[in-house]
């Protein structure tokens, strides 16, 4: 069984590694968990986010987001950094742009989930 602190960095250690395979720079990043640059800033140097906050749901979405991703692309951090960054027929939208909503963020995890089940 994992205890709620080893829960909390490994949350944080995944969410690290999705944002870092998606591209995020840090504003991106602080966008996408809703929180500022000093959070951001300190989550390299104190790993931790408790899953059962606001920023550990966000969080987990996010990872959720580059796994869906990394199964869409054979983890290309190139071909997901564009996914992110550029027009999405489907979506008709921006990923990138619209992350920092929690509507949009979970819409985007739903469908990029849905394309990596196919």
């Amino acid at each position: 069984m994992t205890s709620a602190p080893d829960a909390n960095a490994a949350l944080a250690k995944a969410t690290l590694v999705a944002a870092g395979k998606l591209g995020f720079s840090y504003p991106e990043f602080a966008g996408a968990l809703n929180v500022s640059m000093s959070t951001i800033a300190n989550l390299h140097d104190d790993p931790k986010i408790d899953p059962a906050s606001p920023i550990g749901q966000r969080a987990i979405l996010l990872v959720r987001l580059s796994l869906a991703l990394s199964a869409l692309c054979g983890d290309d951090p190139k071909w997901m950094r564009h996914f992110m960054t550029s027009h999405n027929l489907v979506m008709g939208i921006v990923p990138i742009q619209q992350i920092s909503s929690g509507e949009g963020l979970s819409s985007i995890v739903q469908i990029t989930e849905s394309l990596a089940s196919r």
